[in-house]
């Protein structure tokens, strides 16, 4: 009976640790990974190819998921958007265009909703507990695959997360995506997007002056 129990214990451990940490990311929901809790922020955007070479920067400021600027390095385009309305520029310095009242009605809606079913549909979870990044900051380090259910339209994202979040559980520091697919590429691709947040600087987004 003791060999019998033994085992059944040894074959659930597995399990409940799994829970357990599912549970904790879970949990990250509720704070480092809700974006509309995210402060203000400089992201830095890199695609890695396959070989690991540097295919796309990305600089980003943020305020808030629906004030924000950006655009890929040399490539010509930058982006001013607030809420729906957008403006767009050769580089961050402008002068800014403005193109219209583009994006959806619904836009906060569309990304609540994106966050809810990352959220929902989180598998094959991972807790690492603390590590060491290459520039000595500590961090906690998870990992999950989900994606999302396709809206009205059919469109849906997926892919695998890995997330560094500071060891105070307060901020994401660090998050990369890998195995991307999408409703037109559904097939999952090559590349790594790792971004760096920064919260040491300061933030507003403005609409130009027309």
């Amino acid at each position: 009976m003791r060999r019998i129990m033994s085992a059944a214990i040894a074959v659930l451990l597995p399990f409940a640790a799994s829970a357990d940490c599912a549970d904790e990311i879970d949990a990250l929901f509720d704070g480092p990974l809700d974006a509309w809790q995210r402060p203000p922020h400089a992201q830095l955007q890199t695609t890695h190819e396959a070989d690991g070479s540097v295919s796309a920067v990305t600089d980003n400021l943020v305020e808030t998921p629906l004030r924000s600027m950006g655009g890929v390095r040399d490539s010509g385009f930058f982006a001013i958007v607030i809420d729906r309305r957008m403006w767009q520029a050769a580089g961050p310095e402008g002068p800014f265009s403005f193109v219209g009242e583009v994006l959806p009605e619904d836009r906060e809606a569309r990304q609540r909703q994106l966050e809810a079913d990352r959220r929902a549909n989180a598998t094959e979870q991972e807790c690492f507990g603390e590590v060491t990044l290459e520039d000595g900051r500590t961090a906690m380090k998870y990992a999950f695959r989900s994606r999302s259910n396709p809206d009205p339209s059919g469109v849906w994202t997926g892919a695998h997360h890995t997330i560094f979040v500071e060891p105070s559980g307060a901020r994401v520091i660090r998050w990369e995506f890998r195995d991307n697919m999408a409703h037109y590429a559904p097939e999952p691709d090559d590349k790594t997007i790792v971004t760096e947040f920064d919260y040491s600087v300061p933030v507003t987004i403005e609409a130009p002056e027309e």
